[in-house]
């Protein structure tokens, strides 16, 4: 399995996840939007940053910390 693959099977789960559980989420897509444009320069911003706020929008993720990255795993 390659990552781009891993990503896009997430990405295809988190539009469901929000289509059908959470409805309308204009707001909080541009929060987390404009959280991840932050990001992108922030040095500070970490792991559990992204969670956190991938959570707002996808209460359902249960995320598990390894302390291994995706490159690691395989």
């Amino acid at each position: 399995v390659n990552e781009l693959f891993l990503v896009r099977r997430y990405a295809a789960k988190l539009q469901y996840e929000l289509v059908l559980h959470r409805g309308d989420l204009q707001a909080e897509l541009e929060d987390f939007l404009a959280f991840a444009r932050r990001a992108r320069t922030d040095r500070n911003v970490t792991k559990a940053d992204y969670v956190r706020e991938i959570r707002k929008l996808v209460p359902t993720l249960q995320h598990y910390e390894t302390g291994k990255n995706l490159d690691q795993k395989m």
